[in-house]
């Protein structure tokens, strides 16, 4: 009779051990725009980034489009975006919370000219992109507020940075918005010395308030905690290597394979505004600059400002 029961116990734990050995991890999906964001989090890809339980699946994408339809399906646990159209995307709907911001004031002028300060854009044209989006609205806000007596006009807008980009390095009289990492791509691909001119120190001062914030990670309200914040922990450090290791954060970027050469990285890490700030950190700044939108126009964060769910709260 012992016999017979032991064969089936035997059975049992052969079983359950199969089980465990069959159990994967839980895989969390991060999708994040290239540029400054990506790199911001670029030890992250590296890996390893998960636990003994869940794991991080991190794809790179281009242009805003794959962003909107990622807040649309609810299909990635984080989403890295501008802060803007997150708060589009929740405000229609979207499932998701602002769980920290990650970048702010990455918006410059640059030229083949010298330009040095605001008082050498008296009377001047330029080249914009972001027209009724944040780096279109700090400009004109900027320019609007400066005591200039003949201000400077805004002759066009293109159609994303990578458009100034390519105007001040071919044209060295020409003066354009751009933004990291496409200001250092100009600085080393131009024939001509680029000079530039940090629109957050601009905005500090005349506008009295802090550097603007950009863009931030998103997370789905579904997401279990332990997994947020060992995501959140990652991040900040992540942001933290890219700042104090420029060089070896652009030896990384070169080995995951990014769409800017590693000399490109390094010099743009300085002037990309990598900071990581919770949501509850970040919240005053973000009304405040949400503000100043709503007067231009409230399309841009969705005609109101963010109800308080849309900041994570742990």
């Amino acid at each position: 009779m012992k016999k017979i029961m032991v064969i089936p116990l035997i059975m049992m734990v052969l079983l359950l051990f199969a089980c465990s050995e069959r159990t994967e991890k839980t895989v969390y999906r991060v999708i994040v725009p290239n540029g400054s964001t990506a790199m911001a989090q670029a030890v992250i890809e590296l890996g390893p980034a998960g636990t003994d339980t869940f794991d991080f699946s991190i794809a790179r994408v281009a242009g805003p489009q794959p962003l909107v339809a990622s807040f649309g399906s609810e299909s990635d646990d984080f989403i890295i975006a501008p802060l803007t159209l997150g708060a589009k995307m929740i405000g229609a709907g979207a499932n998701y919370a602002l769980l920290a911001t990650i970048t702010e004031g990455n918006v410059h002028l640059a030229s083949g000219q010298t330009i040095t300060s605001f008082d050498d854009l008296e009377g001047a044209s330029i080249i914009a992109f972001g027209k009724g989006a944040p780096p279109g609205v700090v400009l004109e806000t900027l320019i609007e507020v400066y005591p200039f007596e003949t201000p400077p006009t805004i002759e066009r807008y293109s159609g994303n940075t990578q458009e100034t980009m390519n105007t001040i390095i071919h044209d060295p009289d020409a003066i354009a918005l751009v933004s990291e990492p496409f200001l250092s791509t100009a600085s080393l691909r131009s024939e001509h010395e680029i000079h530039s001119i940090d629109l957050t120190d601009i905005w500090v001062d005349m506008m009295d308030m802090p550097p603007f914030p950009q863009a931030g990670v998103f997370v789905h309200n579904n997401t279990p905690q332990d997994v947020i914040e060992h995501y959140a922990s990652m991040l900040e450090e992540a942001i933290a290597f890219a700042n104090d290791s420029p060089d070896e954060l652009a030896t990384l970027t070169a080995s995951l394979n990014y769409p800017f050469a590693p000399n490109v990285v390094e010099a743009s890490v300085p002037n990309s505004g990598l900071r990581y700030k919770t949501a509850q950190d970040a919240l005053l700044n973000i009304n405040g600059f949400f503000s100043v939108l709503m007067e231009k126009d409230p399309s841009i964060i969705g005609g109101a400002l963010p109800e308080e769910s849309f900041y994570y709260k742990p």
